[in-house]
């Protein structure tokens, strides 16, 4: 037998983080709070609380002033990817595995750029004059621009359960050039960008260590 008093409390916590509908919701993780999920019977007390659950969010999402604390990290993280830091919200993994997804994120701006840039120098598109390309770095393509893209910032989906819990979100950071001069350039740009946006932020100013953002996670659906 279900203990939907337990579920109810998983699910409003990941409800809560705002990255899923309630439809999407319904298929995903069905079988994580559903012990017999093919049983109808089983399955209706599960979708009648994701109603009431997603109800009750959207309610709350009526009271929220513009912007909230998310909407300024969303500021800042565009600012920052304009900068060259790609951005990896709610990654599915760990910390440890962020280099991997960093790296296929990666791999596939640098493709992108690869394409546009050889239909630039075939003649095909216009010429862009606004970045020195050099082959020692990757590069994006970003508002129709090239970027020169320097490193990354991230959270996973378990940052998003303690922010909610504890109205501290810890971003991870990491250069692709395995070169401390950069990595510590990067955690520099994102302490700045984040402050700049009006967000209160932590950070001991070492490389090595996290970003620590004090918000109240408000992401609306």
């Amino acid at each position: 037998m279900e203990d939907w008093k337990e579920i109810e409390e998983q699910m409003r916590l990941r409800i809560w983080g705002g990255f899923d509908t309630a439809e999407t919701f319904k298929q995903w993780f069905l079988v994580d709070y559903v012990t017999d999920w093919r049983n109808p019977d089983n399955r209706a007390p599960f979708e009648a609380l994701v109603d009431r659950l997603f109800g009750e969010f959207r309610e709350e999402q009526k009271s929220w002033e513009f912007p909230t604390d998310h909407d300024l990290l969303q500021q800042a993280f565009a600012e920052l990817e304009r900068q060259g830091v790609m951005v990896l919200q709610n990654m599915k993994g760990t910390s440890s595995s962020a280099p991997y997804e960093a790296l296929d994120e990666l791999k596939e701006r640098s493709m992108e750029f690869e394409v546009i840039y050889r239909l630039q120098r075939s003649g095909i598109i216009d010429a862009f004059d606004e970045l020195e390309i050099e082959d020692k770095f990757y590069y994006g393509w970003l508002d129709s621009k090239p970027v020169k893209i320097e490193g990354y910032v991230y959270y996973t989906g378990h940052h998003v359960d303690k922010v909610i819990e504890n109205g501290k979100l810890y971003l991870g950071y990491q250069d692709f050039y395995n070169d401390l001069k950069i990595k510590q350039d990067i955690a520099e740009a994102i302490f700045r960008t984040l402050k700049d946006a009006g967000l209160q932020v932590a950070w001991e100013g070492e490389a090595s260590r996290k970003i620590e953002v004090h918000m109240k996670w408000q992401k609306r659906e």
